[in-house]
């Protein structure tokens, strides 16, 4: 039989411990969908599928976006393969983002885009006659599938997502898409 002076130190121990795991829990726990890092790691995408968030993608800020948000709504042309020469090339994102392309490591200046652009020249998200709102696109050039930018098969194209509030454009978000033209 145990002494009640062991029993009493056992009872303390026991105690102190579960009390520990509980602080340790509570800080290191979900508390309620809210993380203590306010970030997820963005993902790739292949053949036109929409973002798959979780998988690892190297990126500025370690490829992370808010973790309430993956701002890729998809990728266009979303008519698939051998659709690329004839519709634009891009990515249809949530309201209140930005994207920078780079198609098979060559990057599209934002003159090069379908975008509208304000008095002080930066990105309004707006439509108009040629642009639907969140689409960040380009248009494949007129020797496509065989000119500067777009191959015939294993095109790549990256995506930087920014905040459209953010001056500096930092990439919150990073992904890629694999298609072929034709």
């Amino acid at each position: 039989m145990i002494s009640p002076t062991r029993q009493r130190f056992a009872t303390i121990g026991i105690v102190a411990l579960a009390f520990g795991a509980l602080v340790l829990g509570a800080i290191y726990s979900d508390n309620g969908g809210e993380t203590n890092s306010p970030y997820i790691v963005g993902g790739t995408s292949v053949n036109n599928d929409s973002a798959a968030v979780g998988a690892a993608a190297p990126a500025q800020n370690n490829g992370q976006t808010p973790a309430s948000t993956n701002p890729i709504d998809g990728f266009l042309p979303k008519s698939g393969t051998a659709s690329a020469c004839l519709e634009p090339i891009g990515v249809d994102l949530a309201s209140g983002f930005g994207a920078r392309l780079t198609i098979n490591g060559k990057d599209i200046p934002p003159e090069d885009m379908n975008l509208v652009f304000d008095e002080d020249g930066n990105v309004r998200d707006t439509q108009s006659a040629e642009r639907s709102i969140g689409h960040y696109t380009f248009e494949a050039d007129e020797n496509c599938p065989n000119g500067p930018l777009v191959r015939a098969r294993d095109n790549l194209l990256e995506v930087c997502v920014y905040r459209l509030s953010d001056a500096t454009q930092e990439c919150i978000f990073r992904t890629s898409n694999e298609f072929d033209a034709a």
